[in-house]
């Protein structure tokens, strides 16, 4: 470790935890070395209950990580996987803390309607204590795939440009389950104008398909949207790069 960083350090046990900080010396040379004596004085803490089942069963050995979000960052506080019932227990928090937690399941899978993970922050009630039960997270598998390609209204491909999935039924971003957060399912056209999508949920969705804009006004214009069938692979989106904001 570099002795002229600061650095933050965790304990979590059942229901305590302890947090404690060192200070970096900038002046300290990388050469000598520098031994710091840490008390850890662990304290009561919120503890995350709950369990994750996969089309309706009990799934074992998905991995969940806690991260707590103070202003302007956030911390990993404590990563375990789920037992054999598919239960988990989370700890490190106190009342009032703003947190997310991240999931990887074993196999692609996710439920979108789980707003206990990223990108949602949820804050935990002033009031919380002990331990706090959260709903049931049931993953679907990722099994469906969509292919075509973007072209422009004379037909040349549209090198460059993005595709996203959305939901079908509310229109929202579908995103992926990963250690890395839940990113948005996206990909961008080759130099042929196709695109496919991969590992997407097994439920109607559409595409919507634009050209990322340049420079310092990023904002998304122009958006074309269609709706796919299961797994379909000759999808072909119509997009015009060339219109202007005028247009």
């Amino acid at each position: 470790m570099d002795p002229r960083e600061p650095y933050w350090l965790s304990a979590v046990g059942d229901g305590l935890a302890g947090f404690p900080t060192v200070t970096g010396e900038p002046d300290h040379s990388v050469t000598e070395m520098r031994e710091i004596e840490v008390h850890l004085v662990l304290k009561p803490v919120v503890s995350l209950v709950g369990r994750i089942l996969l089309d309706g069963q009990p799934q074992a050995g998905v991995r969940m990580t806690l991260f707590r979000h103070p202003s302007g960052g956030h911390r990993e506080l404590h990563a375990v996987a789920t037992d054999e019932t598919g239960r988990y227990r989370l700890s490190g928090l106190r009342a009032g803390d703003r947190y997310s937690i991240e999931v990887e399941p074993k196999l692609p899978a996710l439920d979108s309607a789980w707003r206990h993970q990223w990108p949602y922050i949820v804050k935990l009630p002033e009031t919380a204590q002990g331990e706090v039960a959260l709903p049931e997270m049931n993953l679907r598998p990722l099994t469906q795939s969509l292919a075509g390609m973007v072209v422009d209204p004379r037909g040349k491909p549209v090198v460059g440009a993005r595709v996203t999935a959305m939901h079908g039924k509310n229109g929202g971003f579908v995103h992926y389950a990963s250690r890395l957060g839940r990113r948005q399912a996206f990909t961008e056209t080759d130099a042929a104008g196709r695109f496919e999508l991969q590992e997407l949920p097994d439920e109607p969705l559409s595409l919507m398909a634009y050209v990322q804009p340049k420079g310092a006004d990023r904002k998304i214009r122009f958006d074309v949207r269609v709706n796919a069938n299961s797994n379909q692979k000759d999808i072909r989106i119509v997009l015009d790069p060339s219109l202007t904001e005028k247009d």
